[in-house]
């Protein structure tokens, strides 16, 4: 007297009579409807909605006589309602397939049912409401859900499932090699997706910082190792797995000064007074090698012979984060002042020339006549004397100089000059 909906209930007439026959037999099932049989053979009855009934029967006999009603309560119950959902995706190689259970029961809730899955696939079957299930390879499967309710109602759903797709591969590089703090580095994917398209990126910097661009650039302000990842999704909704990883190291950016121009009187010794933001973590190259008594130190010493310009090269960890600066060294020469010159326009000896007196850049130069009257005069010997003064050509005959260096306690130099024709 406890069916499912859709089952039938048997209904079999015990009725008895001591003389005569019973001759109708009067049926109410409880629904609205009734039935009139002639006979006591069993039969079978549906209900279409799920309730509790009150079956009654009473026989009439060939007198006309009247049985008593008698009556019996039949429980129909509810069919479990299946349902559920496919993965729009299944990614191969890893063929993960999550179902989504929306199975209810009228009178109850999804979590007072029992389940069983076939996945289609040959496999064992799984009783969790919600499974997840790997496929090897891709296919068209039926997937039949069997859900049982407490009473032991069941009812199934099949839904075929073809949406099987391969998985894309995540892939990168880094173009730049200035692995260096705040030095922007190009990230540029190179990840594939089998019969499909890449539809999103997902970068992971290392740093808190993330990126959905397909070939974002940045850079990184702390030194330190960064791990940078990369998943991609195609246009199926497939991820990538495993995601994609690379290390780089951000290194610390040299600041060099390769320290002020210097005068020195030439082969005199002299230490160039570079400086670095952190002298013990760089390597140093000067160029030119030449007059250094080691090219690999911040702060080498020079004897040079002739005036040098000197370039400081620093390079941080990696040999990638790089500064320079240079500083030029002057090697003051001996002057040799000569005693004459012919200012006479044929292109040949017409100044007076005092070779490396212009390296004396504090120099002062004086010119007089017998007299004692200045013709010449120069400060840092911007100028030769080319035997004019105000504008007019001096005469033939004797001047006098003095030449004052002013450079590294350089002494005063006097002598005569001649001009010639």
């Amino acid at each position: 007297n406890n069916i499912c909906l859709k089952d039938s209930v048997l209904l079999t007439d015990t009725s008895k009579i001591v003389t005569g026959k019973i001759e109708v037999r009067n049926w109410d099932f409880g629904d609205a409807t009734t039935a009139i049989k002639t006979n006591a053979n069993p039969f079978y009855h549906t209900y279409t909605t799920f309730n509790t009934y009150q079956i009654k029967l009473y026989a009439v006999s060939d007198s006309s006589c009247v049985s008593d009603t008698v009556k019996q309560t039949v429980m129909v119950y509810p069919l479990p309602q299946v349902a559920f959902t496919l993965p729009t995706a299944v990614c191969l190689p890893i063929g993960e397939a999550i179902f989504t259970n929306q199975s209810t029961i009228p009178n109850g809730t999804g979590s007072q049912l029992s389940y069983i899955w076939n996945f289609g696939d040959a496999t064992a079957t799984s009783s969790i409401p919600e499974p997840t299930h790997y496929y090897a390879s891709a296919s068209a499967y039926d997937v039949l859900l069997t859900a049982t309710s407490l009473q032991g109602c069941m009812d199934t759903l099949t839904k075929n499932l073809n949406t099987f797709y391969q998985q894309p591969i995540a892939s990168f590089g880094i173009i730049g090699d200035t692995l260096c703090p705040n030095i922007p580095l190009l990230f540029s994917d190179s990840s594939t997706a089998p019969n499909s398209t890449i539809a999103s990126w997902k970068w992971n910097f290392g740093d808190g910082d993330s990126s959905a661009s397909p070939n974002p650039s940045r850079g990184f302000a702390a030194l330190g190792t960064y791990t940078v990842t990369l998943s991609v999704k195609n246009t199926e909704g497939c991820t990538s797995s495993p995601v994609a990883t690379k290390t780089i190291t951000i290194y610390k950016q040299p600041v060099v000064d390769a320290g002020p121009n210097m005068l020195i009187p030439a082969g005199k010794p002299l230490l160039i007074i570079a400086t670095s933001n952190d002298t013990a973590l760089f390597h140093y190259i000067w160029v030119p090698a030449i007059y250094l008594d080691d090219d690999t130190l911040l702060r080498p010493t020079t004897t040079p012979l002739f005036n040098t310009t000197y370039k400081l090269m620093a390079y941080g960890g990696g040999g990638n984060c790089v500064a320079y600066d240079t500083v030029r060294i002057t090697a003051l020469q001996t002057l040799n002042v000569a005693n004459a010159f012919t200012p006479n326009g044929d292109g040949i000896n017409d100044v007076w020339e005092i070779p490396y007196l212009s390296d004396y850049t504090e120099s002062k130069v004086e010119i007089f006549n017998r007299a004692g009257q200045m013709v010449f005069h120069s400060v840092g010997y911007k100028k030769t004397w080319d035997g004019m003064f105000n504008g007019k050509p001096l005469p033939v005959g004797t001047y006098y100089y003095i030449i004052e260096p002013k450079n590294n306690g350089y002494n005063k130099l006097s002598g005569s000059i001649t001009i010639l024709k």
